[in-house]
């Protein structure tokens, strides 16, 4: 059984229920130094303890099939030799992603420490018939973190992290192609079904929806890097680490330009918005960056609507939202 909670909790200020900019607490602010072996949770507003679960990598990812690469379905989709898409022109021509909250040029530039905390809305059957693969995609603002995603096609639903960290000098011994950015997750939906990795979120129109907590998190440390992806449990009230990256060399500021790190909390189609597919929701998808903690509000983040013929069906601008072709 998934434990129901609010999107409006205290902690977070926000009133899903009637979205309205009003509602929303979006004044940024300094989240307390943890001691270390815990992490800040702002859904908590306190430190939970990190477990790291990387040792059950083999249990987790049984029977598990990695989608096709992410930056290369992306190079061939917008025909470009550029490994990350590029940042689209406001308002978006049609194709591209399908929806959802990029960042302004020149806004929350990652320069230390960042992560992302987001509720992510995931099906465990899967979307329908779609002929084309579907990802529920974030970056956390830096040019080689990682994205955590859910990927979607027919029946096939998993939970996966892309690392755009993978390199020659830095091999991902988790991916397929370990020297090049690439898969180094893919977890099905239906092996974390547990009890205690879901948890029910309402969505900025009050509707209940089936959701995973995640925190995506590079680390800076002079010149070494490492990248973090952390679920949290619900059952034990916990961050549980299930992937790690180390890797040397500095990033480039992706707020000054427009070929990385430019996507927050996306629905990333190929061209592709069926009108099978449910709902995909983001809720209170938040950035820590050089010690501050930020709402993705439109203060600092642009909103693409969806294509004909998916609607957006709830919107507090821009970190809490569901689009798609259906309400379930």
């Amino acid at each position: 059984m998934n434990i129901r909670i609010l999107s409006a909790l205290s902690a977070f200020a926000v009133l899903v229920a009637t979205p309205a900019r009003s509602q929303v607490t979006s004044e940024p602010h300094r989240p307390p130094t943890c001691a270390h072996g815990s992490l800040y949770d702002d859904e908590a507003d306190a430190c939970l303890t990190v477990v790291d679960i990387r040792a059950e990598r083999p249990r987790l990812e049984s029977g598990a099939r990695r989608p096709p690469n992410l930056a290369k379905m992306r190079m061939a989709h917008h025909g470009t030799r550029t490994p990350g898409f590029i940042r689209p022109k406001m308002p978006v021509p049609a194709g591209g992603i399908g929806a959802g909250t990029i960042f302004k040029i020149g806004a929350l530039p990652a320069s230390s420490d960042t992560y992302m905390q987001t509720f992510m809305g995931i099906y465990l059957g899967g979307l329908g018939n779609q002929s084309n693969w579907i990802f529920t995609t974030s970056t956390n603002r830096t040019e080689k973190g990682t994205e955590t995603l859910a990927a979607y096609l027919g029946a096939t639903a998993d939970l996966d992290v892309f690392d755009w960290s993978c390199s020659t000098a830095d091999p991902c011994p988790l991916a397929q192609h370990p020297t090049s950015p690439d898969y180094v997750v893919t977890i099905p939906l239906a092996n974390l079904n547990d009890g205690c990795h879901f948890t029910d979120v309402q969505d900025g129109g009050g509707h209940w929806r089936t959701s995973v907590r995640y925190r995506n998190e590079t680390t800076v440390s002079g010149n070494w890097n490492e990248n973090w992806v952390y679920l949290k449990n619900y059952c034990d009230n916990t961050w549980e680490g299930i992937y790690a990256h180390g890797y040397s060399g500095a990033q480039a500021d992706c707020s000054l330009g427009q070929s990385c790190g430019w996507w927050g909390p996306i629905i990333e189609t190929f061209g592709d918005t069926p009108a099978v597919v449910p709902e995909l929701t983001f809720v209170n998808a938040r950035l820590y960056t050089d010690g501050v903690l930020y709402w993705l509000t439109d203060e600092y983040t642009d909103w693409v609507p969806p294509l004909a013929p998916w609607a957006t069906f709830d919107l507090i601008p821009n970190h809490t939202w569901g689009v798609g072709g259906r309400l379930p």
